[in-house]
């Protein structure tokens, strides 16, 4: 007779959501590493991976995943999702002529656009 396993652990939602958070972060960073190349790369990772939330990419994940998909089936929509919502900042930024975002130079003002 077997001694039965004791079920894992289950995450607290803060480490679920850092979890998917991170599988998106690793995406985008893989995807943009791939596509861009010298000084696009440095200005899309300064713009896209070096800050923001996630939201709507983690959105994507969380979805994918609540309706029984594989959340790694979903990282590619969650970078495209990613990458135009940091487009519509950039684009805003430049017609409100706003010169910082998150505490730091806009994307437009930082790389003389």
């Amino acid at each position: 007779m077997t001694t039965p396993q004791a079920p894992a652990s289950t995450p607290t939602l803060q480490e679920y959501l850092d979890d998917r958070r991170q599988m998106v972060d690793t995406a985008l960073q893989a995807f943009i590493s791939e596509h861009y190349q010298g000084k696009l790369l440095e200005e899309m990772a300064a713009h896209v991976i070096l800050g923001g939330k996630r939201a709507r990419g983690l959105m994507s994940v969380m979805v994918c995943e609540a309706l029984g998909g594989n959340p790694a089936d979903a990282l590619v929509a969650a970078c495209a999702v990613e990458l135009c919502h940091g487009s519509s900042l950039v684009t805003d930024d430049i017609q409100d002529h706003d010169e910082q975002r998150r505490g730091g130079l806009s994307f437009w003002k930082l790389f003389s656009i």
